[in-house]
């Protein structure tokens, strides 16, 4: 419902890093949210160890404002 994707928008559009180009809400099912990040960097080719930070510190975000996170 509109409130649910509201709340999980602010939560989403508080999560920084500098390596998000984007991030798209893909779709719902039953209570479940599908996200997809864009990420990037101008600077240099993107590691696997500043992907796995990425998604440590997003699952932490997650995780920290009160909502699961199925990997």
């Amino acid at each position: 419902d509109k409130v649910k994707y509201d709340t999980l928008k602010d939560i989403l559009d508080e999560f920084k890093s500098n390596l998000i180009n984007s991030y798209y809400l893909l779709g719902t099912y039953k209570n479940k949210y599908t996200i997809r990040y864009v990420l990037g960097s101008n600077n240099k080719t993107l590691e696997q160890k500043d992907l796995q930070s990425f998604k440590e510190r997003f699952i932490e975000h997650i995780k920290n404002n009160g909502l699961n996170i199925i990997e």
